[in-house]
């Protein structure tokens, strides 16, 4: 029979060899935190938010949600008066990325798309740490819900929808508007 081994058996009685592996330990993983948060970071980031309001000759002025009737009471008292629907487009990454298609996504699946009247036009590169903001006629988007409302093929309840150059699954908004 062959000898027995013994195990082996590391003595760690020096304390600074200790003390100096584990801080090599903890920079180690601190190092592998950083460059996972730095990865994340390096990449867009796009979030995406439908606003409703009004449109005048200086500008337009858009709530997230719908627009009460007070609200657009007074707005109009201020010379807006055409309605808007504005879809945002928000990328707080550091990374740029390319819009090549916005939507206004209803009920039911169906989608209404002016790709021609689109201002800024697409392909649009959004910058890292910028926003853009698309808008709609309101009175188009109104009577789309309501021709679908009609033929029960979607309803009054409308969100954002943004297709980003090179991903293929788009962004929809959090929030939705009820449209009247």
């Amino acid at each position: 029979m062959t000898g027995a081994t013994s195990p082996v058996v590391v003595e760690t009685s020096d304390v600074a060899t200790t003390v100096i592996a584990a801080l090599g330990l903890a920079f180690a993983l601190a190092a592998l935190a950083w460059q996972a948060w730095s990865f994340r970071q390096a990449g867009s980031r796009v979030r995406v938010e439908i606003r409703s309001g009004l449109m005048g000759a200086v500008g337009m002025v858009t709530t997230p949600g719908a627009a009460t009737a007070q609200q657009l009471e007074q707005l109009r008292e201020q010379g807006y008066s055409t309605p808007v629907i504005a879809v945002r487009v928000m990328n707080s990454g550091r990374g740029a990325t390319s819009v090549v298609s916005v939507a206004i996504l209803y009920e039911g699946g169906a989608a209404f798309e002016n790709q021609a009247a689109m201002d800024p036009p697409l392909p649009y590169r959004l910058e890292g740490e910028h926003e853009e903001t698309w808008r709609f006629d309101g009175q188009q988007v109104t009577a789309y819900a309501a021709a679908l409302a009609a033929t029960q093929l979607g309803g009054r309840t409308i969100r954002a929808r943004v297709t980003l150059g090179g991903r293929d699954k788009p962004i929809a908004s959090a929030n939705v508007i009820r449209l009247s």
